[in-house]
């Protein structure tokens, strides 16, 4: 009987073992797998002694980054395999799946059937389907109290195929629906819709209150109510994906023009639309997309709005991205000009709304 491969199986048996991959099919790589977060010299050997790096998260899908290539090629541990050794993809596919020594890594070609993984994917995305059937492209009462509290009241009239407002969507934790009474628990919210070259990928949601503040602490309150357990920690914002990879993808609130403006928060870009009066802006939602996002060929400039974190880490992820594209285009990285105040732990361009305007002539 003949046999392929199937990636998305393959790659979920890969995950959280891509060190252990590298090392094992080229040891070329071993140095930057060991040194996970590090830069070390290039494993092709034609760049620097500080050209090229995994992060500690590359190890769950084996991404990295070089100075001295296309990082698109390198989103994830086929990608660098394919760029470092020259291989075919169905020849690096087989190579990983072998080593794993793994027969679920492999589907038969007669019949065709679907793989377990993609069926959760598909569960998936007609989960965010219903969800964005229900939701509406104008703001209801308690998104514009909620841009109304956040100096955001303009936001409102952004008008965009990936904002999308929903009066009710449930809470989840730990895998369980919360109920109270047998009713689903549910939050008005933002969804922005993300997407990338392969189309739409997932969605930031932001769970908010009836009366219009993020609604974590709501949240925290109805997981004790419903489980007897007060969790430390909540988060109202949620990164829903739809596909396996979401790298390059972003809320794109309009076409991109010769400026785009970026950044990660879904805010902090609805904050540097309005004040550049421009819907030429996408949120990347994370660092790590950020990092990854896809710049359409027509861009000419690139404006990172970066997050000013006590660890860096935003500023870092605006430096990967412009090394990434700088050859192709002007980039300018933005950070807030206010300080971090107290105990906070940084601060975005929502934060420093006030400075926002003096960028606007840096956009067409």
């Amino acid at each position: 009987m003949a046999y392929k491969y199937d990636k998305g199986q393959v790659q979920g048996n890969a995950s959280g073992r891509w060190f252990e991959i590298f090392q094992a099919l080229d040891t070329r790589l071993s140095k930057a797998a060991s040194n996970a977060g590090g830069h070390v010299p290039c494993p092709a050997g034609i760049g620097g002694s500080d050209s090229f790096r995994f992060e500690i998260s590359s190890n769950t899908d084996g991404h990295a980054f070089s100075n001295q290539a296309d990082n698109r090629k390198l989103s994830d541990g086929f990608g660098v395999l394919i760029w470092l050794n020259g291989w075919s993809f169905p020849d690096t596919l087989k190579r990983v799946a072998d080593y794993l020594d793994d027969n679920r890594g492999r589907v038969s070609t007669q019949p065709t059937t679907t793989t377990p993984d993609t069926e959760g994917w598909k569960r998936k995305a007609v989960a965010l389907k219903r969800m964005l059937d229900r939701a509406a492209s104008v703001p209801n009462e308690s998104v514009r109290a909620y841009y109304y509290n956040r100096g955001l009241e303009l936001a409102a009239g952004i008008a965009s195929p990936s904002l999308w407002y929903h009066k009710g969507v449930s809470i989840s934790y730990r895998g369980q629906t919360i109920k109270d009474g047998g009713s689903w628990v549910t939050v008005p919210a933002i969804i922005g819709r993300m997407s990338g070259s392969q189309g739409w990928t997932g969605a930031q949601i932001i769970r908010l209150t009836k009366d219009g503040y993020k609604a974590s602490e709501f949240m925290r309150d109805a997981i004790e109510q419903a489980t007897g357990t007060r969790p430390e920690q909540v988060s109202d914002k949620q990164l829903l994906k739809t596909v396996p990879n979401m790298s390059g993808s972003a809320v794109r609130l309009g076409k991109a023009e010769s400026t785009l403006c970026v950044g990660e928060g879904l805010e902090t870009m609805l904050a540097v639309a309005l004040a550049l009066d421009t819907r030429s802006v996408a949120s990347a939602g994370t660092a790590v997309l950020l990092e990854r996002l896809e710049i359409p060929p027509q861009v000419n400039r690139l404006l990172i709005f970066a997050d000013k974190d006590r660890t860096e880490r935003g500023l870092q992820a605006a430096e990967v991205l412009r090394d990434r594209v700088k050859d192709q285009m002007e980039v300018k990285i933005l950070l807030p000009p206010s300080p971090v105040p107290g105990d906070a732990k940084g601060i975005d361009w929502l934060d420093d709304i006030k400075n926002l305007g003096s960028w606007k002539t840096c956009v067409d």
